[in-house]
């Protein structure tokens, strides 16, 4: 019995030593990758909500100009303000604190009141835009006429 424990228990404790390593190295990896798995599974979380942020996003700043949807909602929020929207120049600007801009001047005449509610329409718009400029005459009672510069967002 001491023979056979010699010659198959000794050369065995090797093995069984071993092993345990390298239980313990799949244990660690193991760890690793149920982490990675936890932060991959997270990520996919955020990616499938930001996906609605995407295409919000898309249509605040789309890619190119997209000057046709630009003036058919410039034409929209004009009318809902009292306006027709008669003239309109583009040209486009590229700053290094705004990034790529399209730049429309514009004439309008109507009211003060008319005014303010086209500017809160083009707050609210759903592409991202800022007046640049605006220069308002009263013409007669109160009615005015006044010039804007508008600057929209494009990528």
């Amino acid at each position: 019995m001491i023979l056979g424990s010699i010659i198959f228990v000794l050369p065995m404790r090797g093995k069984i030593t071993a092993a345990e390593a390298t239980e313990d190295t799949f244990t660690s990896e193991l760890t690793v990758l149920e982490a990675t798995y936890e932060n991959l599974k997270a990520l996919s979380e955020d990616v499938a909500g930001s996906e609605t942020t995407r295409e919000i996003l898309k249509t605040a700043v789309p890619s190119g100009y997209d000057q046709d949807a630009l003036l058919l909602e410039l034409s929209a929020l004009a009318s809902d303000a009292g306006f027709t929207l008669n003239a309109v120049t583009f040209s486009d600007t590229v700053s290094e604190e705004y990034g790529k801009t399209i730049t429309m001047a514009m004439s309008l005449a109507g009211t003060y009141d008319d005014l303010v509610a086209f500017l809160q329409a083009v707050e609210g718009a759903e592409r991202l835009m800022r007046v640049t400029s605006m220069s308002i005459q009263r013409t007669s009672g109160s009615a005015i006429s006044f010039n804007l510069s508008i600057e929209a967002y494009y990528q």
